[in-house]
């Protein structure tokens, strides 16, 4: 809270945002409450298939640092952008395209803002269900606390308080991924090998290349990770933020090898 003096702060974080900070926070933001907490089923259900959104992810993320990094950094500082709106408006002087754009955000976001707040709300259920003192309690209530608590730290940090948070996440994400990865080939005889020939028999489709949906399903990753994720706007705006304007070829190695480590949780 002590960053945020001044608008840019609250909405740009100052425009210091250094290379591993955005790196972490641009994955984490991807793989988000849908992948780390509903992957794992994900995968459960349709076997390799899953995998797939690795891929796909990769090449999103590829798309979304070169053809936009560079280009959304440069409006950011040569217009003074704080939005995806502004740098829109900077781009075409369009005031309807401007606020088309806005509207668009609006309503992608709505959904998807509500899919992270019931993937925490369902997370701290089972946290709160371990505490003796407070055990179950009902997922309204989760969900109520879990919109408070990112209302109040959106509210008072901005931007700022996001990418940290986002920051911290991505972190436990990658850490929690890697233990979970190791208990799980500890715990089964031969390892993944194993685990392989276990899958085989229960439903052999699920260890093929495309897993239980097939080559179509797979490739219907493409749509939604590929091209869905690379306009993300949660994702690119924080490409407005770096410290210079070449840091976002700098980032793509680190957001990729960040996300395919928190997916070994979905193995």
């Amino acid at each position: 809270m002590t960053r945020t003096k001044s608008t840019r702060d609250f909405f740009m974080a100052g425009r210091h945002l250094g290379i591993v900070v955005t790196s972490v926070a641009v994955f984490s933001s991807t793989m988000s409450g849908f992948g780390f907490v509903g992957g794992p089923g994900l995968v459960y259900r349709m076997g390799m298939s899953s995998l797939w959104m690795v891929v796909c992810t990769s090449i999103g993320f590829s798309l979304t640092f070169f053809l936009l990094g560079k280009r959304l950094r440069l409006f950011a500082e040569l217009r003074d952008s704080v939005s995806l709106p502004d740098a829109v408006m900077a781009r075409y002087n369009s005031a309807t395209t401007s606020s088309l754009t806005a509207v668009a955000i609006l309503l992608g976001v709505i959904g998807y803002l509500a899919t992270q707040i019931l993937a925490m709300a369902t997370v701290l259920q089972s946290i709160l269900a371990g505490i003796e003192w407070i055990g179950l309690i009902r997922i309204e209530y989760s969900v109520a606390i879990s919109c408070l608590v990112l209302v109040f730290y959106c509210v008072t940090g901005g931007i700022i308080a996001s990418v940290y948070t986002d920051l911290v996440q991505g972190f436990v994400m990658m850490i929690a991924a890697g233990l979970v990865f190791v208990a799980a080939m500890l715990a089964v005889d031969g390892g993944f090998a194993g685990m392989s020939r276990t899958l085989v028999a229960d439903d052999p489709e699920a260890i093929s290349p495309w897993g239980t949906l097939g080559i179509l399903g797979c490739l219907s990753w493409y749509f939604l990770f590929t091209l869905g994720g690379a306009g993300q706007p949660h994702v690119i705006t924080k490409l407005m933020m770096t410290r210079n304007v070449d840091d976002a070829r700098h980032m793509l190695p680190l957001s990729i090898l960040g996300y395919t480590v928190s997916a070994l949780l979905w193995i």
